[in-house]
């Protein structure tokens, strides 16, 4: 996903957002993600860019922990086409 793409995920409203997902499609993007993030944070220089992506991975850290402990973290398991 590109950097424009990634900005303008984060800054559609939830009014934009009409994509239908399962739980286990929406654990499984929000693991997608979070994996991606994370090595775009690790290969990121110091300065801005780097700490908007460690404020995103935190927040999807703390959203999966969230969601975890609502649903379990068999929520995370799902496997397409399984």
């Amino acid at each position: 996903m590109s950097d424009s793409a990634v900005d303008d995920a984060f800054n559609r409203s939830d009014e934009e957002d009409h994509d239908l997902l399962t739980f286990g499609e929406a654990g499984l993007r929000i693991t997608e993600e979070l994996e991606e993030l994370v090595q775009r944070l690790e290969a990121s220089p110091e300065g801005a860019e780097r700490d908007v992506l460690q404020q995103r991975v935190e927040r999807l850290r703390d959203a999966r922990r969230r969601v975890a402990s609502a649903h379990g973290e068999s929520f995370f398991n799902y496997e397409p086409g399984a």
